[in-house]
Formats: structure tokens, C-alpha cells, sequence
């Protein structure tokens, strides 16, 4: 059987995932090869192993179990986290029988110079990977001195918003900035009038909800929370 294997980095990746179905499609179709299905991994890193994502597993099972003649791969880096893990894998795979198309860098993986040259290019993708990092983190330091915020969306409090989010290539956040959320603003702004009022926790949340405000949730508020509200902008 015929495997071919796409992975996403994040959920709103769909384009990127479409676009390897396609380039594995076309690539079967123009080598008459009979592609059984394709393994999809959504929104799984690439710091996480191939036999240790969803469909990455279920590939591993079928190539262990000597059901699997060939892998068909789009990129390289959809499908390994580094030049060690690339090397042992498809070398694992050959003894198993299972000849690897990886469609990016055109390589045959049945014969000797195909080998080397998974090696070269696998190296030197890892290095490409390890340079983005660096210049990232540099940047980042740089955005940090000048004043910039450099944040992460969970993090982001009651009253304000996370916009200009970055992601890495893996789905990770690399940094985002924080502005003021103008319904939770009008929110904190209701609390606290009330507050000043002389009115209890209980009454307060009574209060916005009644105006119509809900909780991130979409819940009304309740006691806790008014007087979290409270106490953080006091």
C-alpha cells in the first residue's frame, strides 16, 4: 500500500494542508503510483515526533506491520523535527521495505546517492531552522528593549485584548501585543462606578448583568469575579 503523509502546524493552517493533498495527488498520478490515503496531522508541531502525532502513529503501524510499500511526502520539514530523527526514520523504514518520495527536495531514498543526499539537505534544513530561531529571538529581545510588549494571548487579563499575535512555523506564539478590549473596558468601567457607590460584590454582578454584559464565557458574572475585576483596577 501507498501512503501519503501532510502535517499543519496550526488549526487555521487549512490552505497550507490542502495545498500538500494536492502536490500528493498530482505527484502519484503523474508516477502511476496508487495512493491507498493520506495521513493528516492537524495543527501538530514540529517539535512533537512522527510516530508520536495522531496520523504519524497510524502511518508507524502500517510501515511496522510490512503493510506499507511507500511514503509520500510533500516537505521535508512537514514530516520531521530534525536531521536525526529524518536519518533514523526513513533508514528504519527502508529496512522495512518502504521506499520514501519526498516531493520538495526530489529524492530517491532506494539508492546510495539518494541517501547522501537526504543527509546534505535534511542537515542544512535543520541548521535553516535553528538561524529563523536565533534572528527570532533577537528580535524579540530587541522588541522587549525598545518597549514593545512581548506577550502570549492566555495571558492577556480582563479589560484587554490580544492583536498583532506572531506564530512560528510550529504553531507556537512568538509574541503579541495588548490593547484595551472596549466592551470589557465598559464593563470594569460600570464595576467600579458601582463600587464607588458603596454596593457589595453580589449586587454589582446583579447590576452588569442586567445591562446586558456577559463574561468571556458568554455567562453572567458572578461574585468572584466582580470582585476580581475589583481589586486588579483599584
Amino acid at each position: 500500500m501507498i501512503f501519503g503523509y501532510a502535517r499543519s502546524s496550526t488549526g487555521s493552517q487549512q490552505i497550507t494542508m490542502e495545498a500538500q493533498e494536492a502536490k500528493l495527488k498530482a505527484y502519484c498520478a503523474y508516477k502511476d503510483l496508487k495512493l491507498d490515503g493520506i495521513f493528516k496531522d492537524a495543527a501538530q508541531t514540529s517539535k512533537r515526533p512522527f510516530g508520536n502525532r495522531p496520523e504519524g502513529s497510524k502511518l508507524e503501524a502500517y510501515i511496522k506491520s510490512g503493510d506499507c510499500e511507500a511514503v509520500v511526502i510533500a516537505k521535508l520539514d512537514r514530516a520531521f523535527r530534525n536531521t536525526k530523527e529524518c536519518l533514523i526514520s526513513i533508514d528504519n523504514w527502508r529496512k522495512k521495505g518502504v521506499q520514501v518520495h519526498i516531493l520538495d527536495i526530489n529524492v530517491d531514498t532506494t539508492t546510495v546517492y539518494g541517501r547522501v543526499f537526504l543527509i546534505m539537505v535534511a542537515a542544512f534544513a535543520e541548521m535553516e531552522r535553528g538561524l529563523i530561531s536565533e534572528r527570532t529571538s533577537a528580535a524579540l529581545k530587541h522588541k522587549a528593549a525598545a518597549g514593545g510588549l512581548v506577550n502570549h494571548p492566555n495571558s492577556v487579563k480582563y479589560g484587554k485584548v490580544a492583536v498583532n499575535v506572531k506564530w512560528d512555523e510550529d504553531g507556537s506564539v512568538l509574541y503579541c501585543d495588548i490593547e484595551d478590549n472596549p466592551t470589557e473596558q465598559a464593563v470594569i468601567k460600570k464595576v467600579l462606578e458601582l463600587r464607588g457607590k458603596g454596593l457589595g460584590y453580589g449586587t454589582i454582578a446583579k447590576h452588569v448583568t442586567e445591562a446586558g454584559f456577559t463574561n468571556r464565557l458568554g455567562n453572567d458574572f458572578g461574585r468572584s469575579t466582580i470582585k476580581s475585576i475589583i481589586l486588579r483596577n483599584s
